[in-house]
């Protein structure tokens, strides 16, 4: 009895399809529900990845169809009485993301959770993959491959491999710790292609001595270099990274390109191995909710600079830039005082990944107020362990736990935390994690830093906050709910006409100056749905709303000694606690 799944997957660049043949083992039952994931591991929402099937036929070893019922949007019950069958179907492949499926006559590129059936009664076997490539086309794939298959021990570890082909598809290599990583590039390669592969060294280097080795045989970067796009999205031996030229190009495109594959890589631990119990073993038919994305995601965030920090790659004023920013972000966005981070983290699959007009409003964003969550965390726990512990600890302590094989808690970061600090940090979780209040930042003193509030500097945005809106062009996309805009009732979707008898456009506002915040209120006709409307509108002052991280007048040299400890690691133990 065949003890495999085993598939094969031919690409037809010209159709932007994938011809997918799978062969089931016989079954224990007589018939096989047929499962499709409507969602990636580590995106989380329901994307439907069912509606790019097409094509659908089963038949036994000889060649006879079999009957396939379909059961909803992503199911199939098929009538094998037992006996190994096959299935035949095609996707259709036009959705350039990290997540997805993308095929044309450049290059081919597939996730298995948006390519691949399965059944719990195989789920746990292994799964041999073969591609079909045109001549000429190469394929890069994380899985050990033996002749002309890719090995994966069952599906969830297919699921977590994915493949990019094409004629470009032969690596940029080199070792980290022994190990060998690879980087395969789609699109034009940049001309600075050797400083990017150091770069790269440099940010993994850094992060396996960071967590004290390399829990894999080989790891591969995909990198998605086409005009525009960002993303990325981790597995547990690779990386899709999704980078466009036009940011590449930018005076710090290079530092955010780090910024990603550093965001990524860090994913190698914290999030695929130290993670939450609902997403060891996800299900690919429905949400997997947890509240620990403030750490999985948050945590990452903090590292990817910190570490790169550490790996040469940024400046100590670029660094604190960098946090500023953050800062700035989370101070911008309303919803921080209406949301906590906990419930941020549980509701990303309907709010965080499905944004509206009026989600600032009413949310926060668990990548943001975590990464700031854990920055504060870090100084505290150096503060009440005068430098002697960090973070840093609390991540080596998991990280000693997954490799003894224990099974985290949905509390494991909090409860880790607690061990390293020796010390209650109840009231810093509930203050932080599981309400809505504005952050304690006192623990910035330890290290000689404040939080500075400064307004905004940048004149494409006076229109945002002298009307207290965002603007894409001249129609409303988002309305704050203290701003001028809310309390003349404008709304999204409206488009903006004229202000004081002048055509409106955002370079207006420039214009007007002191003298229109003199001369209130203004008159501002507007169309909503085909109607033109009128209001009076009373323009503010920018908000000063730009956070900025800064060292104190006179520190210390107490405060200097602990800012050093922490930005470069220093006088800490390693990885045990």
């Amino acid at each position: 009895m065949p003890s495999a799944v085993e598939i094969g997957v031919t690409p037809r660049p010209h159709a932007q399809l994938f011809e997918v043949r799978m062969s089931f083992p016989e079954t224990v039952d007589a018939s096989t529900v047929l499962r499709f994931p409507v969602w990636t591991p580590g995106s989380y929402v329901v994307r439907e990845h069912a509606r790019y099937l097409q094509d659908i036929r089963v038949e036994n070893l000889q060649k006879q169809a079999l009957p396939v019922e379909r059961l909803g949007k992503n199911r199939l019950r098929v009538d094998n009485q037992g006996q190994a069958f096959q299935l035949h179907y095609a996707l259709w492949a036009a959705e350039l993301s990290v997540r997805t499926n993308h095929l044309d006559d450049s290059h081919g590129f597939f996730n298995g959770a948006a390519t691949f059936f399965f059944s719990e009664e195989t789920r746990h076997l292994p799964h041999h993959l073969q591609l079909q490539c045109p001549p000429g086309w190469f394929a890069a794939c994380a899985l050990a491959q033996v002749g002309p298959h890719y090995l994966a021990n069952s599906f969830d570890q297919l699921v977590d491999s994915p493949v990019e082909m094409g004629p470009h598809a032969q690596p940029f290599c080199f070792s980290v710790l022994g190990i060998p990583h690879e980087v395969v590039w789609w699109g034009a390669l940049p001309s600075n292609m050797d400083s990017l592969l150091l770069g790269l060294k440099n940010i993994c280097t850094t992060q396996a001595q960071f967590f004290g080795g390399l829990p894999f045989e080989r790891y591969l970067f995909i990198v998605h270099a086409p005009n525009e796009g960002h993303g990325g999205l981790e597995h547990r031996a690779s990386s899709t990274l999704l980078f466009g030229q036009k940011n590449l190009a930018q005076e710090n495109g290079l530092e955010n390109f780090f910024c990603l594959a550093s965001h990524e890589y860090f994913h190698v631990w914290n999030a695929k191995r130290i993670s939450a119990p609902s997403l060891k073993k996800p299900d690919f038919e429905n949400e997997c909710y947890t509240r620990m994305l403030w750490a999985l995601e948050g945590g990452t965030c903090y590292y990817e600079k910190l570490l790169n920090f550490r790996a040469g790659l940024l400046s100590e004023a670029r660094l604190f830039q960098l946090w500023s920013e953050t800062l700035s972000e989370l101070a911008a966005v309303p919803g921080r005082l209406k949301m906590s981070l906990e419930e941020a983290s549980l509701l990303a699959w309907t709010h965080h990944y499905r944004p509206h007009a009026n989600s600032r409003n009413t949310g926060v964003s668990y990548y943001v107020k975590g990464e700031v969550v854990c920055l504060l965390l870090d100084l505290y726990i150096r503060q009440l362990t005068d430098n002697q512990r960090s973070l840093d600890h609390v991540f080596h302590l998991l990280w000693k736990r997954v490799q003894q094989g224990e099974t985290l808690s949905e509390k494991a970061f909090e409860h880790a935390a607690v061990q390293v600090a020796c010390a209650p940090l109840e009231t810093f979780f509930n203050h932080s994690l599981r309400s809505a209040q504005e952050l304690d930042f006192s623990c910035l003193q330890h290290v000689g830093l404040e939080i500075c509030l400064k307004p905004p500097t940048s004149s494409t945005c006076h229109h945002r906050l002298c009307l207290g809106m965002h603007l894409q062009e001249n129609n409303v996309t988002y309305v704050h709910p203290q701003g001028p805009a809310y309390e003349a009732g404008i709304h999204p979707g409206d488009q903006l006409l004229a202000l004081k008898g002048q055509k409106f456009s955002p370079q207006l506002l420039t214009g007007l100056g002191a003298q229109a915040l003199e001369n209130m209120p203004l008159q501002l006709h507007y169309f909503r749905r085909g109607r033109l409307l009128q209001t009076s509108i009373a323009l503010q002052p920018p908000p000063r709303e730009v956070w900025v991280l800064r060292p104190v007048e006179n520190p210390s040299p107490t405060q200097q000694h602990a800012l050093q400890l922490w930005l470069k690691g220093l006088g800490e133990s390693t990885h045990g606690n």
